[in-house]
């Protein structure tokens, strides 16, 4: 490894020297007279607009789905292109915005999603929206904002060997043995419910068992694997950027380790599987029910890889509220938000009566 001045020291001296470039010459970090205010406003705005463009997209791809006789190939229908090029398009913005605002900030602001897809099939799909579907819109927004606020907040700054000591972790093999297998198990009785759906005798409950076992396969798989790769990925491109500005960095070239091409293999494979896995649903589920599903999913076990596997659930007993640091309670209010979320989310599924009437062609 190469020997000179550490990462985190460069990183600081970065973050401090945009944060002047932003606030101006005559502004001091910390001080009073501070106006990042307008900054974190920026970004909580391009949070908003990428949320709602992201969610606009997946419905506007939705609706080209359904038009098409061969789903197999989508871009020949205006809609889908349309919404794919928004989809995008709002993936970038948000991603954008991590530059002005904090992460703590711009994440709850993807609850936004549940509330502009339930008025998205209420307005354009005409689909009633009932009291329940209401309610359950309302609780997955809390439960994402709680999980948020008191979940994991890691500022740590890692090594590309701290990185590589995570594999080693029995905690990390332990979770990837136990969610192939759920992911597995989930496959096999989804491929069963399918098959007896397609014969004309559907199992009881296969209008929940359905979309549940394809979205907990799809994002154990697929999304909450990117996750985990996709922050990796992150930190090794810093660390290179850093690196061939500062050649004596105390770090090593990220391209000329291995480390960096198995996460760069891992992120490609489990991004292509959960970006297949996410236009795949679109076509066999109701884009009410599916695409939040689908998205918890994403959220909910993206978090507990990346906990362990960064080892970021060790600061959950330090959260604060009100100044005072709440210990057991932070576990506790993090997974209270989680359920709030999975609770909102079985309130979101479409009346029984809608299920039960477009199970022939939902629910394939």
């Amino acid at each position: 490894m190469a020997t000179g001045v550490p990462r985190c020291h460069v990183v600081n001296e970065t973050a401090v020297g945009l944060s002047v470039a932003v606030l101006g010459a005559s502004e001091e970090l910390g001080g009073e007279t501070n106006d990042s205010s307008s900054a974190v406003l920026i970004g909580v705005a391009m949070g908003l607009l990428g949320s709602v463009a992201i969610n606009m997209g997946q419905n506007l791809q939705a609706l080209g789905l359904k038009a098409l006789e061969d789903q197999s190939k989508p871009w020949l229908n205006k809609t889908w292109s349309i919404g794919m090029t928004i989809f995008i398009m709002g993936s970038m913005v948000n991603f954008a915005a991590f530059s002005f605002a904090p992460a703590s900030v711009l994440v709850p602001l993807e609850a936004v999603q549940f509330v502009t897809n339930v008025m998205f099939n209420r307005y354009v799909n005409q689909t009633p929206v009932t009291l329940r579907m209401s309610i359950g819109v309302t609780l997955a927004v809390l439960g994402t904002i709680v999980a948020v606020v008191f979940g994991p907040n890691d500022d740590r700054c890692f090594t590309t060997h701290d990185m590589e000591q995570f594999w080693t972790n029995p905690a990390w093999w332990a979770y990837l043995i136990v969610t192939l297998l759920i992911a597995i198990v989930s496959y096999l009785v989804h491929l069963k419910y399918k098959k007896a759906s397609e014969s004309g005798e559907p199992l009881s409950g296969h209008k929940y068992v359905l979309p549940v076992t394809f979205a907990l396969s799809s994002a154990l798989v697929g999304g909450a694997q990117m996750i985990v790769h996709s922050k990796a990925i992150a930190e090794l491109s810093e660390i290179l950027f850093l690196k061939l500005g500062t050649p004596d960095l105390d770090e090593p070239l990220p391209l000329a380790t291995w480390y960096f091409w198995v996460e760069f293999l891992l992120l490609a494979v489990c991004g292509c599987i959960w970006l297949y896995k996410m236009n795949e649903s679109l076509g066999l589920y109701d884009p009410l029910f599916i695409i939040p599903l689908m998205q918890s999913s994403y959220i909910l076990f993206g978090v507990i890889a990346g906990g362990i596997y960064f080892e970021e659930f060790a600061g959950l007993s330090k959260r604060e509220l009100f100044g005072a640091e709440l210990g057991f309670g932070g576990w506790v209010l993090f997974f209270l938000g989680m359920f709030l979320i999975l609770f909102g989310l079985y309130l979101i599924a479409p009346p029984r009566q809608h299920g039960e009437e477009s199970a022939r062609s939902n629910l394939l």
